[in-house]
């Protein structure tokens, strides 16, 4: 049975929850207060990015740790 290294899936999944919570606060707050014009569509696309990278490594850390089950 191979046997996931713990430290480094905690790194694994402290950079996507962190990476998903960057995400997040890129979408609440778009322009962080730089601009006094309304946020266009292309300013939300660095939240949905980072929110989708932090996704993809929670489900990747979620596979490591409970779908890779040998027989």
């Amino acid at each position: 049975m191979n046997r996931v290294n713990p430290f480094r899936f905690l790194k694994l999944l402290a950079a996507g929850v962190m990476a998903a919570a960057v995400g997040v606060w890129l979408l609440v707050n778009p322009n962080m207060g730089m601009r006094d014009v309304p946020p266009t569509p292309s300013d939300y696309m660095a939240g949905v990015g980072a929110l989708a990278v932090g996704l993809i490594l929670l489900a990747f850390a979620g596979w490591v740790a409970f779908g890779r089950r040998s027989g």
